[in-house]
C-alpha cells in the first residue's frame, strides 16, 4: 500500500509541475527485484523514477533526507535505506540493509554519482556504489538514463519549468561469478552504458569523459 501511494503521490507531483515521461526501453525492465544504477540529474529525479517504474521500488539515499516531515516517514515506509557516509561500518551495514531489502522483492535504486550534476556533466561512479550487488544471488543490475530531469527545477530557479524527461533503460547486467577484476571494473562499466542512453539536448554537456581525482 505504501508503494502504490508513492507512486500516485510521485505521479501527482508531475503533473503539478507539469513533467512528462518518455520512457525507451521498457522492454528491457525485467520482473523481478533488480538494483537499479541512474545518473543523477535533479532534485525530482526520486518521484521521476518513482512514477515511471510503477513497481516497488525504494532508494539509497543520504540520511539527512529521513529527517524531513512527511518525506522521512513516507521513505521509512517504502523501505528506503538511509546511507551514512560518515564511516565505513555506516556504509556496509547500508549494503546489508539493501541486500536484504532486495531480496524480500523490492527493486533498490542508487545514484551512482553520489550527487546530482544539475544540468552538468555525468561525473564518475563511486568505485563502492555497487558493492551490495555481490552480496546478492541472481539479482541483477539495470543501467537507466536520465534525460532532462534537472529542467523540472533548475538550479537556482525557485520555479518550476514544464518538462518531458526522456528515461531510456538498458538491458539488465547480470554481475554473478565476475572475478576480482570485474568487480572492480563494474561501475565504469555501468556508467558507460548509462552515458550511451544521454541525449544532447544542447542545454547541457552529455559526457564528462575526465576522471575523478
Amino acid at each position: 500500500l505504501a508503494h502504490e501511494k508513492a507512486t500516485r503521490w510521485a505521479k501527482w507531483v508531475l503533473r503539478r509541475t507539469g513533467t512528462t515521461i518518455e520512457i525507451r526501453g521498457i522492454e528491457h525492465l525485467p520482473a523481478g527485484p533488480v538494483l537499479i544504477a541512474s545518473n543523477h540529474q535533479g532534485a525530482f529525479d526520486i518521484p521521476v523514477l518513482t512514477a515511471a517504474l510503477e513497481r516497488p521500488t525504494c532508494f539509497i539515499a543520504k540520511q539527512e533526507l529521513f529527517k524531513i516531515p512527511l518525506v522521512g516517514g513516507w521513505m521509512q515506509l517504502t523501505d528506503c535505506v538511509p546511507l551514512d557516509r560518515s564511516s565505513a561500518r555506516g556504509a556496509i551495514q547500508t549494503f546489508k540493509q539493501a541486500a536484504a531489502t532486495l531480496e524480500k522483492g523490492v527493486s533498490v535504486i542508487i545514484f551512482p554519482e553520489g550527487t546530482r550534476s544539475d544540468g552538468g556533466p555525468m561525473a564518475t561512479f563511486k568505485k563502492g556504489s555497487l558493492r551490495l550487488i555481490h552480496q546478492t544471488e541472481g539479482i541483477p543490475i539495470l543501467p537507466i538514463t536520465l534525460n532532462g530531469s534537472w529542467q523540472i527545477k533548475r538550479p537556482g530557479s525557485i520555479a518550476f519549468h514544464p518538462t518531458t524527461v526522456v528515461i531510456v533503460i538498458h538491458p539488465p547486467i547480470n554481475a554473478s561469478g565476475l572475478d576480482k577484476a570485474g568487480r572492480n571494473a563494474l561501475p565504469e562499466r555501468v556508467r558507460d552504458i548509462v552515458a550511451t542512453g544521454l541525449i544532447d539536448t544542447g542545454d547541457q554537456p552529455v559526457l564528462n569523459t575526465e576522471a575523478e581525482g
